[in-house]
């Protein structure tokens, strides 16, 4: 994760993280740090066997809690698609699908969008002043995914 108070460009290790022992700067570690908090670490019923350094992906609640995003280390691009973990997937997209809200795979600056019925590969996607937006089609009934620019405030 890129961690902007501390110029931490996204898919580069922390140059305050000490592999295998932790933040070396937790006390005095920037708001932005503090106030991140994975499924993980705040749901003590999110499966043990997806910890982040076991599967490769972190998981995050976000835009108040309108979409669960799944974030693939760039390392491992290919560990969202393991069987277990992709079943995850599955099951909450359509939840997520149930609320009207988004379940997004990010892999760098790719984003994959989720859906009960399929995935949506959407690219590259520059979301600096972009929204990825979920519509329900109202003759199908099929959910559609684009990306386009946030309409003016």
């Amino acid at each position: 994760m890129a961690i902007t108070a501390l110029k931490k460009p996204m898919n580069k290790w922390c140059e305050f993280c000490d592999k295998g022992t932790g933040c070396k700067i937790y006390v005095t570690r920037p708001s932005e740090c503090r106030t991140f908090n994975c499924l993980w670490l705040s749901d003590e019923n999110f499966p043990d066997e997806f910890k982040p350094l076991r599967s490769k992906v972190v998981f995050t609640v976000e835009h108040g809690g309108r979409r669960v995003s799944a974030h693939v280390d760039a390392a491992f691009p290919g560990a969202w698609q393991e069987k277990k973990l992709y079943a995850l997937l599955k099951r909450l997209s359509a939840v997520q699908a149930q609320k009207n809200s988004q379940l997004l795979v990010f892999i760098g600056k790719r984003a994959i969008a989720v859906l009960p019925d399929r995935d949506v590969d959407l690219g590259d996607v520059n979301l600096e002043g972009n929204a990825i937006f979920y519509e329900k089609n109202r003759t199908t009934g099929r959910i559609e995914v684009t990306v386009g620019a946030l309409p003016p405030a």
